[in-house]
């Protein structure tokens, strides 16, 4: 089951939440177990699917239940400690899928993990592996994320906002302002600290 756990961040001396599920239980669902199981009948394959993605609600479940949570949109950073390099790291990055959709089936009445897995609330993910025969695990966290908008004129920074609807309407004050100059938004969604 899911540790709804605080890491911590040495960069920003904070504690992050943080979901950890079992390489143990997730091997069954890597890549090649799932292609296999797609040769052999599409059912066998679509119960695989059920129930890794089963998995992973409850362990999401249990991350509602002890008030993790992420900020969305945000970028998802998976430290992958395994028992072995048996299994290569893309067999591994597949179960996402079923994590992901694991998210978005795990609410307790109105809270919900993840309420679309789409672009808009996963700006990103990293995937980094260690071997940890003792403790095998999978971490999941978010990445902290700054969600500055600038304006910017002749690529001089002349304001700042937090949302892009806001961002768009001083755009266009600016534009009007300064019709002979190029005025653009960029959209800084980095890594905070870099």
């Amino acid at each position: 089951m899911s540790l709804g756990l605080k890491k911590y961040d040495g960069l920003c001396d904070e504690y992050m939440d943080k979901v950890t599920l079992y390489p143990n239980i997730l091997w069954q669902f890597t890549l090649n177990k799932y292609i296999e199981a797609e040769r052999k009948n599409r059912f066998i394959a679509a119960k695989l699917k059920k129930t890794a993605t089963a998995y992973a609600r409850n362990v999401f479940l249990q991350a509602i239940t002890d008030n993790v949570s992420f900020s969305w949109p945000t970028k998802l950073k998976f430290d992958w400690y395994l028992p072995d390099r048996r299994i290569d790291p893309d067999n591994w990055t597949f179960t996402q899928k079923f994590i992901f959709d694991g998210m978005q089936k795990a609410n307790i009445g109105k809270r919900v993990f993840l309420d679309n897995d789409n672009v808009k609330n996963i700006k990103g993910f990293d995937h980094d592996f260690y071997v940890d025969k003792v403790n095998p695990r999978l971490e999941i966290y978010e990445m902290e994320v700054s969600h500055e908008i600038d304006i910017r004129i002749n690529k001089c920074t002349v304001a700042k906002f937090n949302d892009l609807e806001t961002a768009e309407k001083w755009q266009k004050i600016y534009q009007r302002a300064n019709p002979n100059k190029l005025v653009g938004i960029v959209k800084d969604y980095g890594k905070a600290g870099e």
